[in-house]
């Protein structure tokens, strides 16, 4: 995948300001992210399993 120079200085900027969002949210408990973060890959996980059952279920 080729980034244009305009896409990597979005991507930049993008960065920079979820690392300013990060440690506003999360500065008094980093812990609490990875918590977070934890338990929206379960949730991503077990959504994808439904969504398998319910295509099986609708062939």
């Amino acid at each position: 995948m080729q980034i244009t120079a305009l896409g990597e200085s979005e991507l930049k900027r993008t960065r920079a300001a979820r690392a300013k969002l990060d440690e506003r949210l999360f500065a008094h408990n980093p812990r609490r992210k990875q918590e977070i973060m934890a338990e929206l890959n379960e949730l991503s996980d077990r959504w994808a399993e439904l969504a398998a059952e319910l295509a099986a279920a609708e062939d």
